[in-house]
């Protein structure tokens, strides 16, 4: 047979091969997803099958085990929205540490789904799948168990905030976006770091009280929180203010037990938003959280 011939039929091959994929794709998102090294993983939590998004960097060492990063979505939301405005895969690939998004089931009854931050009997356990997730990912690729760290925005940040009380001894330290919380019955088994972010004019996770009319687990003002993570760190009385810019203030508790700091960046507006998306762009709350979570490991 001519080369000729030879060529044009591998063109047409590669061509219908490309049409497959693409027709493919919204039928099967998993498995396109494998191209761009996002990974939907399945685990079992008690007798139920979970689900979320692990993404590997195409660098990440095969010899050494890795940072975990834990990404927990908003109420309502997704882990692909949680991507969206946090941009954390990118941060991923630049400093090598394995992402893994979320995905929650507690039904509220308004009918949307979020994270069971309220420990609510009746509902599903999100600490367990935290713990059956890490093991997931442990399983595909080695995690470095002193160096976990999990952030979130909204109801994100509060399952973050429980989180913090309810595993500190396997977190490295937390990250609430927008929604942190010093849970009902925290009694954390060590001292915790924690970064968060807050703006006054938050209209949804209200700052300067809760909101229990409109969410009954937005239960205190932003800064009984802190406060109350501070006390718990027992950290200093009081924090050290720097002024990032006229409208953005950083509090930092130290002399805290274990170094386990608190840093609290204080927005005038920005609303409900995380630092670097549109409406907030002096300051990258992704980028900051990375700097602090690298800061930190489990003693």
């Amino acid at each position: 047979m001519p080369i000729s011939v030879l060529i044009s039929q591998t063109k047409i091959v590669r061509i219908l091969l490309a049409v497959c994929i693409l027709l493919l794709y919204p039928a099967f998102p998993a498995l396109a997803q494998q191209y761009g090294n996002n990974q939907h993983i399945e685990f079992q939590v008690g007798d139920t099958l979970r689900t979320a998004e692990m993404y590997m960097p195409p660098n990440l060492s095969t010899n050494a085990a890795s940072p975990l990063v834990i990404n927990l979505h908003s109420t309502g939301g997704r882990p692909e929205g949680q991507e969206r405005i946090s941009g954390m895969s990118l941060i991923a690939d630049r400093e090598n540490f394995i992402l893994l998004s979320g995905m929650a089931s507690y039904l509220r009854a308004d009918g949307s789904r979020t994270w069971n931050a309220d420990l609510d009997p009746d509902g599903v356990s999100d600490v367990s799948y935290i713990l059956a997730a890490i093991e997931a990912v442990d399983a595909q690729s080695s995690v470095d168990r002193n160096r976990i760290y999990v952030t979130g925005f909204s109801g994100g940040a509060r399952m973050a905030s429980r989180l913090a009380c309810e595993l500190s001894d396997i977190l490295a330290a937390v990250a609430p976006v927008a929604g942190v919380q010093f849970a009902k019955n925290c009694d954390p088994s060590r001292a915790i770091p924690i970064i968060t972010f807050h703006s006054e004019d938050d209209p949804v996770n209200t700052y300067y009280t809760g909101n229990v009319d409109r969410n009954p687990s937005w239960i205190d003002g932003v800064e009984l929180a802190i406060s109350n993570w501070a006390e718990s760190n027992t950290c200093s009385a009081s924090p050290l203010d720097e002024f990032i810019t006229q409208e953005i203030t950083r509090l930092t508790y130290i002399d805290c037990s274990g170094q386990s700091t608190v840093v609290f960046y204080q927005l005038d507006r920005g609303g409900h938003a995380w630092p670097g998306t549109s409406s907030i762009t002096d300051i990258n709350a992704s980028e900051l959280i990375w700097e602090f979570f690298e800061e930190h490991q489990l003693p």
